[in-house]
């Protein structure tokens, strides 16, 4: 374990990546107030729709993986669900972590952690969600293997993504997944009026 600026404790990221920079060099750490001002206004709506989608049920414990500023674990939070939000970065973490504590929300945690690589137990939770997040994984199939790991047989994994077009995503295999932790793909269409 690491120590942030933010006071955050963290873990090495997998591959042994700086912790809150991509691959590709991009900052996630200095971006996390232009993310929560930018992104989550489109994130919102796609994080609210799948926490509906999922019959997630208030004392449920759900985590967020690449949570990023907390649109989900926000949304599943004021529904009463107990929530664990990881990200890999430490920027987005404490903002999500100030973010928790200014609404109270207690029974609600943000930690540093690679999605590719969680240290957590199998079969957790009762439902894992990413919003955007897997699909900028170096391994996105890891990602979505490791929320499979930790839900519960019974539980449902969502996995919201970019529709493709230009640039590295644009083969993903899926757009929007809702899926067993088996992780049969059960593709839903998009409603819609939704932004992104």
């Amino acid at each position: 374990m690491q120590a942030h600026e933010s006071g955050q404790q963290v873990s090495p990221v997998a591959g042994g990546e700086t912790l809150g920079a991509s691959p590709s060099g991009f900052d996630w750490n200095s971006f996390a107030a232009d993310y929560e001002a930018l992104g989550e206004p489109i994130s919102r709506p796609h994080a609210e729709q799948s926490l509906g989608l999922s019959g997630v049920t208030p004392g449920e414990r759900v985590i967020d993986v690449a949570a990023g500023t907390g649109a989900l674990t926000l949304a599943a939070a004021r529904a009463g669900a107990k929530v664990l939000a990881v990200d890999f970065s430490p920027g987005m973490v404490a903002r999500l972590s100030d973010r928790l504590r200014a609404e109270g929300r207690d029974s609600c945690e943000a930690r540093v952690m690679d999605g590719q690589a969680l240290e957590i137990d199998d079969v957790r939770f009762d439902a894992a969600f990413s919003i955007f997040g897997v699909m900028l994984f170096p391994d996105w199939q890891c990602g979505l293997a490791e929320m499979a790991r930790v839900c519960a047989l019974a539980g449902a994994a969502v996995s919201r993504c970019g529709r493709g077009g230009k640039g590295r995503h644009q083969s993903s295999p899926f757009t929007t997944h809702i899926a067993s932790p088996s992780l049969t793909p059960h593709p839903t269409p998009l409603p819609q009026g939704l932004p992104g």
